[in-house]
């Protein structure tokens, strides 16, 4: 199979010395090198010579400029991508093929230091949760090459020492869909189980052995996984000390679960990021998601088709797409001039507070929108097990008609005072006030529509009925519908909410829970 694949491939790539996109050259360098290490003793003088050819050829045509390529655009997650295929290819042959080792002294140092472009000490990842395994699982293989074949600990990378923790508390087990950005709303179970247990074996704590032991129905003949360190082979319990909620400041999120441990759990995931809307983002800052019970109760809307698609571009990484903050008839964060994102329109966490009954996070995303608002805070606070209380606190210079947007996958029966989701075994009951009067209105379905199928969705829009330069947005949702409906009042400005045994107050300084 690997010679009739040889044969077919190899002169082809020659004749037109390996040009192409690097999308394309990287694979080719990358592949003939795991054939050359995986059948080294049963190939020819001519065929370990082709495999010499072919890395050479797409080193020339292009891979050798790729650390260029990174060092001016980190955040290019295809050259990253390439950078660490060719890194990889050059350690495999890097005892054989002596002539290519000064592009590997040049490649090396940048790879390394640019690991990853998308988080920092934190662990976070903040092209969303689809992306952090895809990228991190495709260079598990490169960064294993670097541990065994140079004998660096590259594993000991503050980010990736904390990325398992990340992993963990964005794709808790049981977790419906994703979190945050291109690809988060389907369920990628296997995915899950087959990257989550590929980075958990490399990291080897007390949170990663209980995470693996969470995760099945992955496929085994995949190579991250056929070269994963061998499994913890007991059950493990978390210690009841371990944080149900987890802070990742550098990427802007903040997870809050009522128990990490329980698959039914109830989740609130929350995003202001300093990336902003750049490259798999999007325009979501302060926005959130929440889950319960296994079933999506407040989803990040839309189907990612394709990047760029007309949908992707005109819906999908809108701000009206996500539960977030929009105004004038659904006017939201910036995009940059090229509409594919831009770091510049970037929120930031100013908060998080944890408690076992309850965490407080916040954020600040007014950068986002572009000079429109002056003021754009969110408070967020999750009572546990079920609770969440939103608050928004909006200011601009030109009046303007502020619309809170939550999009469920259910139709929402009943007013904004008193409204309900059924999404069985779940439920949702909410309340979204203002002292300034508000029109609630939902639509269904998407436009401009996907390429693919996608599950059902309705957009609930809690819209100013006048423009206003202050605005003042309280939302509760319950995910346990048994409990009692919150009290919300509006005085001098602020807000006092009672729920769930709680009394949170709200003022122009700060917001506070007793």
């Amino acid at each position: 199979e690997m010679r009739a694949r040889m044969n077919l491939f190899v002169p082809a790539i020659l004749a037109r010395n390996c040009t192409g996109d690097v999308a394309e050259t990287r694979d080719y360098a990358w592949f003939f090198a795991l054939a050359y290490d995986f059948a080294y003793a049963d190939m020819s003088a001519d065929e370990r010579k082709a495999v010499h050819d072919v890395i050479l050829s797409c080193g020339n045509a292009g891979l050798v400029k790729v650390a260029d390529t990174v060092r001016m655009y980190p955040e290019n997650g295809i050259a990253f991508n390439a950078l660490g295929k060719f890194v990889g290819a050059l350690l495999i042959v890097r005892g054989d093929m002596p002539d290519m080792n000064p592009w590997l002294r040049n490649a090396l140092p940048t790879y390394v230091a640019s690991v990853s472009p998308w988080g920092g000490d934190d662990g976070g990842f903040a092209n969303g949760s689809s992306y952090a395994e895809w990228d991190a699982g495709e260079s598990l293989v490169m960064w294993d090459l670097i541990e065994r074949v140079l004998g660096v600990p590259f594993y000991k990378k503050p980010w990736l020492t904390e990325f398992s923790r990340f992993i963990a508390y964005a794709l808790p087990p049981g977790s419906p869909v994703g979190v945050f950005g291109d690809g988060a709303e389907l369920n990628r179970s296997e995915d899950w189980a087959r990257f989550g247990k590929a980075i958990m074996n490399r990291s080897d704590t007390t949170l990663s052995r209980w995470y693996v032991k969470q995760q099945s129905g992955e496929d085994y003949a995949r190579l991250h996984i056929l070269l994963s360190p061998r499994e913890y082979g007991s059950a493990l319990t978390l210690p009841s000390t371990q944080p149900n909620g987890a802070y990742f400041p550098v990427v802007g999120w903040a997870t809050m679960h009522s128990s990490l441990t329980d698959r039914l759990r109830t989740s609130v995931f929350f995003k202001s990021s300093p990336f902003g809307s750049v490259n798999h983002s999007h325009a979501d800052q302060n926005s959130f998601v929440m889950y319960s019970k296994g079933k999506v109760l407040a989803m990040d809307s839309g189907a990612y088709d394709y990047y760029n698609s007309p949908h992707w571009r005109n819906y999908y990484k809108q701000t009206r797409a996500h539960n977030a903050i929009t105004f004038d008839g659904g006017v939201g964060q910036g995009l940059g001039a090229t509409g594919l994102g831009e770091r510049a329109s970037s929120g930031k966490l100013t908060k998080f507070l944890q408690y076992p009954a309850y965490d407080i996070t916040a954020g600040d995303a007014v950068a986002a929108y572009g000079g429109a608002l002056t003021q754009a805070r969110r408070t967020l606070v999750f009572i546990r097990p079920s609770t969440l209380v939103t608050i928004d606190q909006l200011d601009s210079v030109t009046a303007r008609r502020y619309e809170y947007n939550l999009h469920t996958g259910v139709p929402l029966t009943g007013t904004a005072g008193a409204f309900r989701a059924d999404v069985a075994p779940a439920e949702m009951c909410g309340t979204v006030a203002s002292p300034d009067a508000m029109t609630m209105s939902s639509s269904s379905g998407y436009t401009p529509a996907p390429t693919v199928a996608t599950t059902p969705h309705y957009w609930n829009k809690f819209a100013f009925n006048g423009a206003r330069n202050k605005g003042l947005i309280v939302s509760v949702l319950r995910a346990d519908c048994a409990s009692a409906a919150p009290a919300i009042t509006f005085a001098n400005g602020g807000a006092t909410i009672e729920v769930g045994g709680r009394v949170i107050s709200a003022t122009a300084l700060d917001v506070t829970l007793q």
